[in-house]
């Protein structure tokens, strides 16, 4: 195997702080001047430190076998914070409680039924908490439950996730009897693949489905390199190999790889080997929805009218006033911003009654009090 070169290394590991950085996957806290703790996603946080002439150093076994290259948390910190004094405050972080810059510790993603369904993820704080906070915290997301959002988007198993395909890049992974099997890249919106897609010999449904989606794997021009590709990165590279498929409405099922282990990657990547255990896992293609919500056929193009096997019609998209109504929370505003009357008289009741009764009629609230003495005029009880 040929040896890289120490600028190689060093430049590898950068990259990889960058894509960590670019996906929001670290953690990163001042903890003090010239101390920050980096955390990759749930993993084992590390301590990173530059002294007062300058010199790096990181607590991560990557760093205390190389001691002579900087280690991707040591990256993180360069990138972001500790050689930009003119911009402490970049727009991933933010101080935490004890008045420390942090990045977020963690998001939680939670669905929301509001305009015909949204998923929205929500910060996690980075610093150790109390057991008292941490409860806090599982009473505040148990209210979010409650209150109607939901751990997983319809349709999804628990852990996986499901995201539009919008570019794809068709390699070919090298056989030992002499043949190959076709890789397919995907992409979803990023610079970086989301998985790899192997259309083996004995994945005959696996592949007849990518066909009836996208297109014959031959359509797809061959990039011969042996790593995928990093879109953005080489413009030349990206006009011949990456295919945009973004109109087939196509998304990708996927979930976390049990066996995968980030640290095992890191280790295998300091000692120049390959890990061969891929991050995620695939499960499924399923057909999306065209900006007009019709389900794209595979060439990308709208059908004129209805044919069989179509999936089940979704339910009419709610208004956020009509999701909240839904949830329990009947809106208490017109449209003006002028507050609903209020208190237990005969005139603030009637007003209620009027107000949710339009609500419910025309899926939104009335623009003003005016309005709604119009409406009430136009539309008796």
């Amino acid at each position: 195997m040929p040896t890289t070169t120490t600028a190689e290394q060093q430049a590898e590991r950068t990259e990889r702080a960058q894509a960590a950085l670019q996906s929001n996957s670290f953690c990163i806290v001042n903890k003090a001047p010239g101390l920050w703790l980096v955390q990759n996603g749930d993993k084992q946080p590390y301590d990173v430190r530059k002294d007062t002439a300058g010199r790096w150093s990181c607590t991560c076994p990557d760093y205390l076998n190389h001691r002579g290259l900087r280690c991707k948390h040591i990256e993180a910190i360069r990138l972001t914070v500790a050689e930009q004094p003119n911009q402490k405050k970049e727009a991933n972080v933010s101080m935490d409680n004890n008045g420390n810059d942090s990045t977020c510790g963690g998001w939680v993603k939670l669905y929301h039924p509001a305009g015909g369904g949204v998923q929205v993820t929500l910060p996690v704080p980075p610093t150790y908490l109390a057991p008292s906070q941490a409860q806090a915290m599982f009473a505040n997301v148990s209210a979010l439950i409650e209150a109607g959002f939901m751990v997983n988007l319809p349709g999804l198993e628990e852990g996986e996730t499901r995201e539009t395909v919008t570019h794809i890049v068709r390699r070919r992974k090298a056989e030992d009897g002499g043949g190959s099997t076709p890789v397919m890249d995907i992409y979803a919106g990023g610079n970086f693949r989301v998985l790899s897609v192997y259309l083996d010999a004995d994945k005959e449904d696996e592949t007849k489905q990518f066909v009836e989606l996208f297109g014959t794997v031959n359509s797809f021009p061959l990039f011969r390199g042996n790593a995928p590709i990093e879109r953005g990165k080489d413009a030349e590279n990206d006009r011949e190999f990456v295919v945009p498929v973004s109109d087939r409405g196509v998304q990708i099922v996927y979930k976390a790889n049990p066996k995968y282990s980030q640290e095992e990657a890191d280790r295998m990547k300091a000692e120049n080997k390959t890990y061969k255990v891929p991050k995620r896992v695939f499960v499924r293609f399923e057909r999306g929805a065209n900006g007009n919500g019709h389900t794209a056929t595979p060439n990308g193009h709208t059908p004129a009218a209805a044919t069989t096997n179509q999936a089940p019609a979704q339910a009419p998209a709610m208004t956020a006033d009509q999701a909240l109504a839904s949830l329990g929370f009947p809106p208490d505003k017109y449209g003006d911003g002028t507050q609903l009357g209020e208190g237990g008289d005969e005139k603030a009741a009637a007003e209620r009654k009027a107000f949710n009764r339009h609500v419910e009629a025309e899926g939104k609230v009335p623009a003003s009090k005016q309005a709604l003495r119009d409406w009430v005029s136009a539309h008796p009880a």
